[in-house]
């Protein structure tokens, strides 16, 4: 989940489209068992490694819809 043809996939989605499948579909064997938080934490990671900045606040499912995959 990581990389130019990782970002190119998705930079036509927002993160709130990105963690609505990562929070329905993951982990594979408990599809939605993990708690926001952790989807949360799991979607930074996955923007760090791909080279975003952190931003001043944290990451909240209420502004998700706000922000895409382009740099």
């Amino acid at each position: 989940m990581a990389g130019p043809d990782f970002l190119k996939k998705w930079s036509q989605n927002t993160l709130d489209d990105f963690f609505f499948i990562e929070s329905h579909t993951m982990p594979q064997t408990n599809p939605g068992g993990l708690k926001e938080s952790e989807y949360l934490n799991a979607l930074a990671y996955i923007l760090q490694h791909n080279g975003f900045k952190a931003g001043k606040d944290a990451l909240a499912v209420k502004n998700l819809k706000s922000y895409t995959f382009k740099k």
